[in-house]
């Protein structure tokens, strides 16, 4: 015997319905993963011009309804409890990189340096130290200049789709994101990204040796800097000068002292 039309809703209309909730559900997980795992307040929706500097402002949160400028966080506040730790490099397609030269990448390639590894942070306190290069009056730095510069200082593509410096069991020592949202980098469209500022991070709870991590991270935004006519700026947004980096560099050595 047929079944009428009102048979058949009564069957089916449930199992749509729960396909489609399962399918938002997940929608919903993915999204909100990426935005957990980035700091928000690594993040700015465009550029706003901070009272009296004329600098560009790159530190906002991600709320549903949208990003908002909000003021540096007081030391310990970010919250990256849900950043995964375990970073699986990705191989950076060498088309999508334009006119690198192989002549100027020995030096890196060359290290000596034995970076520290990640470590169980146990009942050390968090701390986190931020340093921005930022383009300089009002311009913007491309996505290819920017990737070209990555890949020759070997900075591993990886997990969130966003840039890591490894240790040599593949963990995230420091990581680099866009300041716009969404902070990820999409490599096929990185020749037409546009961009006022890169945030670095590190988690000096995290790393067994935090002043050999900021001396890298460091070093790295030196040479970004360097290749793209840009500043460097602390968490706060004011330049970076010798006597900030020292003085970031004594916190780090204190609270190693201090935490082991």
């Amino acid at each position: 015997m047929g079944l009428d039309l009102q048979t058949w809703l009564l069957i089916l209309g449930p199992l749509l319905i729960a396909g489609i909730l399962v399918h938002g559900y997940f929608r919903m997980r993915s999204r909100n993963t990426l935005k957990m795992a980035l700091d928000k307040r690594f993040l700015n929706k465009g550029e706003v011009e901070d009272e009296g500097s004329g600098q560009s402002s790159v530190r906002a949160e991600l709320p549903n309804g949208g990003a908002r400028v909000v003021d540096p966080p007081e030391q310990g506040s970010l919250d990256l409890a849900d950043v995964p730790v375990l970073m699986e490099p990705v191989e950076i397609d060498e088309s999508l990189v334009v006119n690198i030269t192989s002549g100027d990448t020995v030096a890196e390639a060359d290290r000596e340096k034995i970076l520290p590894v990640v470590i169980d942070q146990g009942q050390r306190p968090e701390h986190f130290v931020v340093l921005y290069v930022t383009a300089v009056d009002g311009q913007k730095m491309t996505g290819q200049s920017l990737l070209e510069s990555l890949v020759e200082h070997e900075l591993q593509f990886g997990e969130m789709d966003i840039f890591h410096r490894l240790d040599p069991s593949g963990q995230s020592l420091f990581s680099l994101v866009n300041a716009v949202e969404p902070g990820s980098f999409d490599l096929q469209a990185m020749d037409a990204l546009e961009t006022p500022a890169v945030s670095l991070f590190m988690r000096a709870h995290e790393v067994s040796d935090p002043v050999t991590v900021f001396d890298d991270m460091m070093s790295l935004a030196k040479h970004i800097a360097d290749d793209l006519g840009a500043d460097i700026r602390d968490e706060t947004r004011s330049a970076v000068t010798p006597q900030t980096t020292a003085h970031l560099r004594q916190e780090l050595e204190d609270y190693q002292f201090r935490h082991g």
